[in-house]
């Protein structure tokens, strides 16, 4: 999906990402931004008990071009009964505003599954 996007961040007490540097007496909590938006979901059944979701998401910031934000999920989930599965997790982004460099956190999860 593609289309204009209108963005709110919130911050009650950590202010560095809405705190607008023009104003250094003013402490601003919350702060908009208009931009273009990129959504893609894929779903993919590798074998009859492994699918695999993934989702990437890309903001294009109108205001400060050099401000795009990149996120990349994905989940790889193994059946191994009709209950018991194994979930790997990674998520990824690119936001220059928190950090120079990518950022990402992967998890691994074994338990009980229920489809809804």
């Amino acid at each position: 999906r593609l289309g204009f996007s209108y963005k709110q961040i919130r911050s009650e007490h950590y202010t560095q990402m809405t705190d607008d540097p023009k104003t250094p007496n003013i402490k601003e909590r919350w702060k908009t931004e208009v931009g273009l938006e990129f959504k893609s979901e894929a779903n993919v059944r590798i074998v009859e008990n492994i699918h695999w979701n993934g989702v990437v998401e890309l903001f294009y910031n109108f205001q400060k071009l050099n401000q795009t934000v990149f996120r990349l999920n994905g989940e790889l989930q193994a059946n191994l009964t009709r209950l018991f599965a194994i979930v790997i997790r990674t998520e990824g982004s690119y936001d220059i505003r928190q950090r120079t460099g990518l950022q990402y956190k992967e998890n691994v999860r074994i338990g009980l599954v229920y489809g809804m």
